[in-house]
């Protein structure tokens, strides 16, 4: 049985982490339904709804883990790359150049809102 001792901030962070990651993920897989697409940046759905829903997640995510803010826009991301690549058929190849591009910018861009929530959080 695993158990999170309060003193030891990396458990709590590397399960954050986690959380985080599983509800970016819950987002592309519920775009990709409600779309039909597997590559959800090629539907309005995702930068209508999907992006400002991560974006908020990672916001809240810096807000409330204001300490290194940046790694939550990255986590909102981190398992969206296996969801497009289990998608695909394995004959056709898995992620190009291209979908690690747009995985990388929308991290940044994620990275951005998490920093933005944890300075919010500073400025109270």
């Amino acid at each position: 049985m695993l158990v999170v001792d309060a003193r030891k901030p990396w458990q709590i962070d590397l399960g954050f982490f986690l959380g985080v990651a599983v509800v970016g993920l819950a987002i592309w897989l519920a775009v990709s339904a409600v779309s039909g697409k597997r590559e959800v940046w090629e539907s309005d759905y995702f930068y209508y709804v999907g992006f400002p829903c991560m974006a908020l997640v990672s916001g809240v995510a810096g807000f409330l883990r204001p300490n290194r803010p940046w790694l939550w826009g990255i986590a909102t991301v981190a398992l969206q790359p296996l969801a497009l690549y289990w998608g695909h058929n394995p004959f056709h190849g898995g992620i190009g150049a291209i979908g690690l591009f747009f995985f990388a910018a929308y991290s940044v861009a994620l990275a951005f809102c998490a920093v933005g929530g944890a300075a919010l959080r500073d400025r109270n």
